[in-house]
């Protein structure tokens, strides 16, 4: 997949996020992400909302919400962003304008990644590369861990 749908259209922009201004500091994380890659990224998603972390997926937009707001939003009320990145997060311009937001609002990045090589700033960090069934755990661990 080159690039995800936008936000009008029937897929998912390639996000999810915790947005949700009454989460305990340090507990909402913001998940960048392919929608290619939807399949591992939801397993995480989900282990990490059994573990005490507030994540908040894009499903629940209304039509006709302003979806870069939203983003920005999700971005400046989370204490860290997940990038997960692959071939087609790097190709996808949600991903791109998600991790722009992140790198504006001086948030903690922790680059995850799936396949291929770390491009553009994430190269430059030092990232995870881990086996789809420890992912949850270490990415929990380096947040914080289970609360």
């Amino acid at each position: 997949m080159g690039t995800d749908a936008s936000p009008a259209g029937s897929e998912r922009p390639g996000s999810a996020a915790a947005s949700q201004p009454g989460a305990p500091a340090g507990r909402a994380v913001f998940v960048s992400y392919s929608s290619a890659d939807s399949a591992i990224v939801m397993r995480l998603v989900q282990r990490l909302q059994e573990l005490g972390f507030h994540v908040w997926f894009d499903s629940v937009i209304v039509p006709g919400e302003n979806f870069s707001d939203l983003l920005r939003a999700a971005i400046e009320n989370s204490h860290a962003v997940i990038a997960m990145m692959s071939p087609s997060y790097f190709a996808s311009r949600w991903c791109q304008q998600e991790l722009l937001l992140a790198f504006e609002s001086n948030k903690r990045i922790l680059p995850v990644l799936l396949e291929g090589e770390p491009q553009g700033p994430l190269r430059h960090l030092q990232y995870l590369r881990v086996a789809e069934s420890d992912l949850p755990q270490r990415v929990a661990e380096l947040l914080g861990g289970p609360k």
